[in-house]
Parts: C-alpha cells; structure tokens; sequence
C-alpha cells in the first residue's frame, strides 16, 4: 500500500493520499484522502469498476421498467457528500446481490425527468422497484445491512 501525504491547496491542510487494492482479487484501486477531518475516498478522481449500471431517460425502460428481476435505482448527484459515502454500499450490494437483483444508479443532475417522476426530493434515494412498480423506497444514508434486508425481504430470503 502507498502512501504519501500532500498538501492541498483547497482546503489548506495536509492530505494523506493512499491507493488501496481493499484485499481483494483483481485488485480495485481506491484513493484514499486522509485529513484532520477524517477519511474521505474520492470516487470521481479514481476508475472505480462497479456493478452498478448507469442509466438515463433513453435506457431507463429498458433497463429498469421492462426488467424480470427487482431492481434497487440508486438516484445521486457528484456535487452530493451523502451519496459519495453510499457509493461503496452500493458497489456491495450490487456485487452481493448479482444476479438476483439489478443495481442501476442514476444522475438526477442530468436526468431531472426521471427524478421528478418518482417524485425525488432528496438524494441519495434509493427506490426498488419490481415487475415495473415501485415496492419500497429509502431516503438517505443507509447501513448496508438495512438495504440488503429489504432485498431479502423482498426475495422471500
């Protein structure tokens, strides 16, 4: 692990910056700032593989709508602090529940039609959706053990 402190002009204090494999096979780099406010990962800055689908308008039926399993639509914005922190439970769940559920996130920046059909009105929102329909929705930051409770419930398991 590397690991190397910088300083950073923007918010006028020493940064730690460390890559991060997270022990896991084939590695996924994370980049990690270290502040005197705590830990942040900055996911823009990083190629970060996901499981997460991105979708818009123009995939969205396809995607979600018409789609035979449930699916959990994550609705986040880049400029949102909340949803950077439920980034990485998201890439979790999706990886936990592939193949049972489909995880797709969606930029309410760049696809405000969408979030305002499911009547968004704060971010990070999660809906699941099954069969077409929404079945269950979560506001907020959530523990990843709440969210996967409901998909279970919702699998019968």
């Amino acid at each position: 692990m590397q690991y190397q402190w910088i300083w950073l002009k923007k918010i006028g204090a020493p940064v730690g910056v460390c890559l991060d494999s997270g022990g896991v096979n084939p590695p996924i780099f994370v980049a990690k700032f270290y502040t005197p406010w705590g830990m942040h990962t900055d996911r823009e800055r990083t190629n970060i593989m996901s499981q997460a689908i991105e979708v818009n308008a123009a995939t969205f039926d396809n995607e979600v709508s018409n789609c035979k399993t449930p699916v959990l639509v994550d609705f986040w914005a880049g400029w949102c602090m909340p949803c950077k922190m439920l980034a990485p439970t998201i890439d979790e769940i999706a990886a936990d529940f592939s193949g049972k559920v489909k995880v797709v996130k969606i930029d309410v920046d760049s696809n405000q039609a969408l979030a305002s059909k499911f009547a968004v009105r704060g971010i990070p929102t999660l809906l699941i959706i099954n069969e077409g329909r929404e079945v269950d929705r979560i506001v907020g930051v959530q523990p990843k053990a709440a969210i996967a409770a409901k998909l279970n419930e919702l699998l019968g398991a």
